[in-house]
């Protein structure tokens, strides 16, 4: 409403965009400059804008017009005419949103890690029962190769119908009670006082799953067959169409053009760190082979696919292949 509201009311003059650059002492947010000019009742919504955007190294500041009436409700996206018509093309020949092939869910939220993150030497010391260890895995362990596991476990104790069965756990567990027992769900009575805060569905961990950071520099989704169990920070996508293959999805993500489509706009909450939201991940599109050509490729590795991908999407020359090289962290 309010994108809608500015764009209909007032003549924008210029945005400066921080473009997740921190500038003021204390403040977690980047800020954004919109310079607005009244605009008269009978005035036509054809203007342009100067468009400024700052990094961190000074040198690379860009700046540019752009057509006021280009803006969408939806979301402004502003890019210069070659990132934009690049943009455009990999929107129009994707066929597919992701939201139509795949589930996308969070991870765990234990409500107090301290108690149910352990140790393979607290596991040795305390004897804790083997058949609720979990792998556990954060955002930081992932990468789109490979999972760099720290040996921790978390104790998924959903599992215990009743406290006698599992005598080792729930003695460890004790000396938390207290704190576990604040909090909400728990004082609610939704939860025992040795659950967790929100374990979600086990088999979703139990099964294999794409992986990926919530807050990343770059896109890493990891096709994980090990049954790790993740935090909060983590989503995971499943429940893939019989469309698709997850190694095909996988690599797609992961792929130079995705990352470009993507960082043109995704949120930056740092100044290379992007956020890897579910709401907008569902609404971005992917291209999605049809017949005999969806099992050919479905196999393709990260390199592969993305030749394939720049003949899909009709790449042109070193000049595009170099704005999509510039958003790749």
């Amino acid at each position: 409403k309010l994108r809608e509201f500015l764009k209909k009311s007032f003549r924008i003059v210029s945005i400066s965009d921080y473009s997740g650059i921190r500038i003021f002492k204390g403040a977690m947010v980047s800020p954004l400059v919109l310079t607005l000019c009244n605009r008269e009742g009978n005035e036509r919504n054809e203007d342009t804008f100067s468009y400024i955007k700052h990094h961190t190294d000074t040198n690379k500041q860009e700046n540019f017009h752009y057509e006021q009436k280009k803006l969408k409700n939806s979301g402004w996206v502003i890019l210069n005419n070659k990132e934009e018509e690049l943009f455009n093309r990999i929107e129009s020949i994707s066929n597919t949103y992701i939201s139509d092939v795949c589930s996308i869910k969070q991870g765990i939220i234990t409500g107090y890690d301290k108690a149910f993150i352990v140790t393979e030497q607290e596991i040795e010391r305390y004897k804790l029962e083997n058949n609720l260890l979990k792998k556990w895995i954060k955002n930081s362990n992932i990468t789109k190769s490979c999972i760099k596991y720290n040996n921790l476990y978390l104790i998924y104790s959903n599992m215990i119908l009743h406290e006698e069965d599992y005598p080792n756990v729930i003695n460890y567990l004790k000396p938390f009670k207290d704190r576990l027992m604040n909090r909400r769900e728990c004082k609610n009575g939704i939860r025992k006082w040795y659950e967790l805060q929100w374990g979600r569905i086990q088999a979703d961990f139990d099964s294999p799953k794409i992986l990926f950071p919530y807050k990343s520099n770059g896109n890493n989704f990891f096709y994980d067959k090990s049954k790790f169990y993740c935090s909060a920070d983590i989503y995971f996508i499943n429940d893939i169409s019989s469309e698709i293959t997850y190694e095909y999805l996988q690599n797609y993500l992961n792929s130079n053009i995705f990352e470009f489509y993507f960082k043109c706009i995704a949120k930056k909450v740092g100044p290379e760190i992007y956020e890897y939201y579910p709401n907008k991940l569902n609404s971005m599109k992917i291209y999605l082979p049809c017949g005999e050509n969806a099992q050919k490729i479905s196999q393709l590795g990260k390199f592969s696919i993305d030749n394939f991908l720049e003949k899909v999407f009709n790449i042109n020359g070193e000049e595009e292949k170099t704005i999509i090289y510039k958003y790749l962290s």
